[in-house]
């Protein structure tokens, strides 16, 4: 039996579906071998493309399908860097977070009904950092502030 160039596995490791909610976790990998046409076009100009694993973690749920409740992660790994962690929930508080990883660089975004960060960081150095905070919010009838 030969080796393989290209190996595509989706894992669903936990289904649940009811009524009114539906949950899914699951592990999908994409391995590479270093003799395939695949890894070799992806490590030809930019290394940064180049991998033999990439795993993707994720958990998708819809706690309340009426109350439009979820609950998605997504974790990504290549090789053993990680290079995405993204989070989107509304089930205690609404919320975005993402953390994206390439090179040394590392962009993080968070975004709730009342703020929105954004930060580039080199390293661990601060490159950028964006934050706009709501403090106040008020709904009139004919007018908010």
């Amino acid at each position: 039996m030969g080796v393989s160039l290209v190996k595509y596995a989706n894992q669903l490791t936990k289904m649940d579906v009811g009524t009114n909610s539906y949950l899914m976790d699951g592990k999908a990998n994409l391995l590479l071998n270093e003799n395939s046409l695949l890894y070799n076009t992806l490590c030809f100009v930019p290394t940064s493309l180049c991998f033999n694993d990439m795993t993707t973690n994720y958990h998708l749920e819809v706690v309340d399908k009426a109350a439009l409740m979820v609950d998605i992660q997504v974790h990504v790994t290549k090789d053993t860097h990680e290079i995405l962690n993204a989070e989107v929930s509304n089930v205690q508080a609404p919320k975005i977070i993402t953390i994206f990883n390439f090179l040394n660089k590392k962009f993080i975004a968070k975004i709730t009904p009342t703020m929105m960060t954004y930060e580039l960081l080199d390293g661990d150095v601060s490159l950028i950092k964006y934050i706009n905070q709501l403090m106040k919010v008020e709904v009139g009838r004919n007018s908010y502030l």
